[in-house]
């Protein structure tokens, strides 16, 4: 029984229903600084620290008990334990087992560790440096079932372009002795997958025997970090647009442009831009492409009065994507052509400019909510209907200037009477 005690992490010992000691494992006369024959000496009471209370409740409890003691080194040190007292045969006799623990020592089993790794959402996993594998946890996805991973290595699971990239990675880490957090890119069932993994070594004096890693997949993340990407381009694209356009004083050629290169990058079946005419109290089609074409074939111009127009603008609950058939303003419900109709309001400094409006088959829903992409693009759509009209309303007061000064000169060359013009300074001008 002495092997085994001596052979433990866990500091024992026993003592008599006196307080006697009559036996402290290794490990515990290592921590106390005693040797065995100094330590035999001794009782309860020369050991605890100032916990009269306690040695009582050890001494006269006849059942389990956990305990936090204070123990008393030879060095005078104080040492916080956690303890469980225990009552068992010692040599034939009764005797009181101290079971103790530093109180800042892990307490969590194997059991714990796994419990908690298969509980947190990220692939986890421990192999050696030749690439076995010792542990996965419940998120480890692989072509094989979790219970036939271990004892298994790299090239016995994954396919040659990932394992070529997985010992790459693997020798890095081992070559530099520190953890790499890296991206990867994986086929798996045929679709590309991306991956966020931390590798790291484990091992003592450069010496590394192991390798643990976790990774989460971040798919969703590269898709939406594309997305912006495409948008900025987009928007960039559209700007583009505009500066060419303004030169023909086409709007029509303008919201066209527009509508094909925002239905390309929303991959979308059909598209449309309305435009309201505050004057007219009108919201007229401008442009219809794809199956906008025939789904909203009989809407043209609609009337909306400007108090219905900020009306529009502050009750904007028909915004989004929806099925075709809540949508009220479409006459055909048995349409074959749409599925689904996204309807966006085009506001520019609180001033209703139009409505976009999206639409996609059955089978075509959008995999992620564009809903503030599509708002961005309609800002911007805003912004160019407002600039284009804005340029069109300067060059009508540059023309009428202009046509002014043309019957002002007609006017002055056909006159009978002699008129002059002369500046301030008395000078003939004309």
């Amino acid at each position: 029984m002495e092997f085994v005690f001596n052979n433990l992490d866990e500091y024992i010992l026993v003592i008599n229903n006196k307080g006697n000691i009559k036996y402290c494992n290794d490990c515990l006369l290592k921590k106390l600084g005693y040797s065995k024959k100094d330590i035999y000496e001794k009782d309860i009471y020369n050991i605890l620290y100032n916990q009269e209370n306690y040695i009582n409740k050890i001494l006269n409890n006849e059942n389990e008990i956990s305990l936090d003691l204070t123990l008393y080194s030879d060095y005078k040190d104080k040492i916080d334990v956690t303890s469980k007292i225990v009552i068992s045969k010692w040599n034939r006799e009764k005797g009181i087992f101290i079971i103790s623990k530093d109180i800042s020592e892990k307490f969590y089993s194997k059991n714990d560790l796994e419990n908690l790794l298969d509980h947190h959402p990220y692939a986890s996993w421990i192999k050696d440096i030749n690439g076995k594998y010792l542990y996965v946890n419940s998120f480890f996805s692989l072509p094989i079932e979790q219970e036939n991973v271990l004892g298994k290595y790299d090239y016995e699971i994954w396919e040659k372009d990932i394992l070529s990239e997985f010992k790459k990675t693997d020798k890095k880490v081992i070559e530099e002795g520190i953890p790499k957090l890296i991206e990867e890119r994986r086929m798996i069932n045929g679709d590309v997958r991306w991956y966020e993994t931390c590798k790291a070594p484990i091992g003592e004096n450069g010496k590394y025997k192991y390798l643990v890693g976790t990774s989460r997949d971040i798919t969703l993340r590269k898709s939406m970090e594309e997305e912006n990407s495409k948008k900025h381009k987009y928007i960039s694209n559209l700007y583009d647009i505009l500066n060419e356009k303004y030169k023909e004083n086409d709007l029509y050629d303008i919201l066209n442009n527009i509508s094909h290169n925002t239905k390309d990058y929303l991959e979308a079946d059909g598209l449309s831009i309305f435009l309201y005419d505050k004057n007219k109290e009108v919201l007229e089609s401008k442009t219809k492409i794809g199956l906008a074409v025939e789904v909203l074939k009989d809407i043209e111009d609609i009337k909306i009065s400007n108090e219905d127009a900020k009306k529009l603008i502050k009750n904007n609950n028909y915004e989004g994507l929806m099925d075709i058939n809540n949508r009220s303003f479409i006459k055909d419900k048995k349409n074959k052509y749409i599925k689904y109709l996204g309807v966006y309001n085009i506001v520019l400094n609180n001033e209703f400019i139009g409505i976009m409006t999206i639409g996609y088959k059955s089978g075509n829903i959008p995999l992620y909510n564009l809903y503030d992409h599509i708002k961005d693009i309609c800002s911007e759509i805003g912004i160019i209907v407002n600039n284009f009209r804005l340029s069109q309303e300067v060059k009508k007061e540059f023309d009428r200037r202009v046509e002014i000064e043309n019957e002002l000169e007609l006017f002055l060359d056909t006159a009978t009477d002699l008129i002059g013009i002369i500046d301030e300074k008395g000078n003939f001008k004309k």
